[in-house]
């Protein structure tokens, strides 16, 4: 059965290098993949590649280069994040892992490993779940994962309440994402302020590559709805 016309590959951002596989049919709600072919041409590339999923793919964008010297890299970004669709729904994480699972098929990768950070562990963990026959590795850090990681206290030490905030100011229905709408520089500085290892760990570009993201207020109900 055909997809609709809006679940195709977005080419604009599909891939790069030998590796692309653009115009590939792709049945996902246009997830976008910016792909690092291997580069070792004087070493095959391992059979499997890697699937990076971040919050969106620039956060990758110092580790692609490094994983790249032995295998082919896809940073992908969700629906409502980066450059995919922004649709009213669909956020829920079997849904994200299905949009990868199909992803990764129009980009003609049967099997492959993945790795992912933050919101990427949850729908990272889901992907490898429900598509365990394709995903050869799994690789998962910062975040909970609801129904086996044990769940803070809701009114938590000052320490704990600083670090985890967010999680359940994104969870909110509507007036979190009006309160952040025109401010995504203060929300996001006071994470990256606040989180990284100093204040000034994150660079400024990296803050507006992140507050730009997130300009579009369609972006803003993925952000808070897959929390």
């Amino acid at each position: 059965m055909a997809a609709p016309p809006h679940l195709s590959l977005d080419r604009r951002h599909a891939v790069r290098g030998p590796a692309s596989a653009e115009g590939a049919p792709c049945p996902v709600s246009r997830p976008t993949a910016t792909t690092t072919p291997c580069r070792t041409p004087s070493t095959p590339c391992r059979t499997c590649p890697w699937l990076c999923r971040p919050q969106f793919w620039y956060c990758w964008q110092l580790v692609m280069p490094v994983l790249a010297e032995h295998f082919t890299v896809i940073a992908a970004d969700h629906r409502g994040q980066g450059a995919g669709d922004k649709p009213a729904t669909g956020y829920d994480m079997a849904t994200l892992a299905d949009d990868l699972a199909g992803l990764m098929t129009g980009l003609g990768h049967s099997r492959y490993a993945a790795a992912g950070i933050d919101v990427g562990m949850v729908s990272g963990y889901a992907l490898a779940a429900s598509h365990r026959e394709r995903v050869t590795r799994l690789a998962v850090v910062e975040a909970i994962l609801p129904g086996i990681s044990p769940l803070p206290n809701l009114l938590a030490d000052p320490a704990t309440n600083e670090f985890l905030w967010h999680v359940a100011f994104n969870r909110l229905r509507d007036i979190n994402e009006r309160m952040v709408v025109g401010r995504g520089e203060i929300y996001f500085g006071h994470q990256f302020a606040t989180k990284a290892a100093s204040t000034d760990a994150v660079p400024p570009h990296a803050v507006d590559a992140y507050v730009e993201a997130l300009r579009d207020p369609a972006a803003l109900p993925a952000r808070a709805s897959n929390k």
